[in-house]
């Protein structure tokens, strides 16, 4: 089923169901909306700090990963 015939059967469903229904599926759709923007601020903030730590020389190198890995 592609994406224009899910939309339809979405539609359909929806237009069929009663408010608790669709008061659910709302409910559903907005947790993942926010869910979604929550990870995207964590992971922007995240790259944000990391950025800091670089510019600041704290980093390990792929060579200076290799050589500890060896080690293992």
């Amino acid at each position: 089923m592609d994406v224009s015939q899910k939309r339809r059967k979405l539609v359909e469903f929806i237009e069929n169901s009663d408010e608790q229904v669709i008061d659910s599926l709302f409910s559903i759709i907005e947790q993942q909306k926010i869910s979604y923007q929550d990870f995207l601020n964590d992971y922007n903030v995240e790259i944000d700090e990391a950025m800091k730590r670089i510019d600041k020389g704290f980093f390990v190198t792929h060579e200076e990963v290799e050589r500890e890995a060896e080690k293992w």
